[in-house]
């Protein structure tokens, strides 16, 4: 009865042992699939994730940044394939939904056409689908959010690095 206890303890060591060795092994993916460092109103802004999709149809790409809350960012421009540099036309917002888990907005703001917007697109990896950006936009409150709001405008200035999925509308 002890040789069959001390078989079943050992082979249950061996087990164990085997898969925290296999677990410790296994490489967890870092997410290094995007960069995202912007600033909100001078304040750092993190973004949670980021994504962004390009639809040969139309040449538009959108670029989307959720950050705490559910902040939606989101830069949407036209891409030329081989196009770097300052962007003539983009367009820039944010939605803020009234709470994390809600559906519904409490404050959207969009591109404020009466100051100096800039983004340029530094880079695209048409190989490996990734485009690199830099921006500084100026973004108002839409006057259809009425209620009480911290800012009438926002100023978000940053760079970002991300994958993008090609889809067709």
């Amino acid at each position: 009865m002890k040789l069959i206890t001390l078989l079943a303890a050992s082979a249950l060591i061996i087990v164990v042992g085997c898969s925290k060795k296999a677990h410790s092994n296994r490489k967890e993916k870092p997410n290094s699939d995007f960069t995202f460092r912007a600033k909100k109103n001078g304040t750092n802004w993190r973004a949670n994730s980021i994504s962004a999709t390009y639809n040969p149809k139309d040449s538009m790409m959108h670029v989307m940044a959720l950050g705490d809350n559910n902040e939606r960012f989101t830069i949407s421009f036209f891409k030329k394939p081989e196009y770097t540099g300052e962007a003539k036309q983009f367009n820039a917002g944010t939605i803020i939904p009234t709470c994390e888990y809600c559906a519904s907005i409490a404050q959207r703001y969009s591109l404020d056409s009466l100051k100096r917007n800039s983004f340029q697109i530094l880079g695209f990896d048409n190989t490996g689908n990734r485009i690199l950006g830099k921006f500084t936009v100026y973004l108002k409150k839409d006057s259809l959010y009425q209620g009480t709001f911290i800012k009438d405008s926002s100023l978000y200035e940053g760079v970002f690095s991300v994958r993008y999925e090609t889809v067709s509308f």
